[in-house]
């Protein structure tokens, strides 16, 4: 398995992170891939019924989604966005349904498969488009409900 890393030690950047152009070039590279979570993205996990109405508001305030669905468990959709910051940081108890990825876990990328499973893309990366800030997603979720 090929994996990514899309954080960078030691460089803190103001710019929105390009994770949406490499996960452009490993969708099309033959085998497994897979991204890390890291100091440059962050992703959160929601149940699909509950993520299409959350892709609504983002695609409505004009934000570019990127999201992976995962067969395990249940089929929860995998939002990835840009860093978490300490003032948008998911409240524990504020979603039951969503859990934020621990830094350092690894994505499998499609066609990559999870327990003979396979991942798919929900919606694609657009290699142009940054990823959306967290807290857009956050405020998404809150919309939704």
């Amino acid at each position: 398995m090929t994996t990514f890393d899309i954080s960078v030690p030691g460089q803190a950047s103001q710019e929105a992170p390009s994770a949406a152009r490499i996960l452009c070039d490993a969708y099309g590279r033959r085998g497994s891939a897979a991204i890390r979570i890291g100091e440059r993205a962050d992703a959160i996990a929601l149940p699909g019924s509950f993520g299409a109405q959350v892709v609504s508001h983002l695609v409505r305030w004009m934000f570019t989604p990127v999201i992976l669905r995962y067969p395990v468990p249940h089929g929860r959709w995998i939002f990835l966005t840009q860093p978490v910051t300490p003032a948008s940081d998911l409240e524990e108890d504020e979603f039951v349904c969503a859990r934020r990825l621990s830094p350092g876990a690894e994505l499998v990328l499609p066609p990559g498969t999870v327990d003979g499973s396979p991942v798919k893309w929900v919606l694609a990366p657009d290699g142009e488009a940054p990823l959306p800030p967290w807290q857009a997603v956050l405020n998404a979720m809150r919309s939704a409900v």
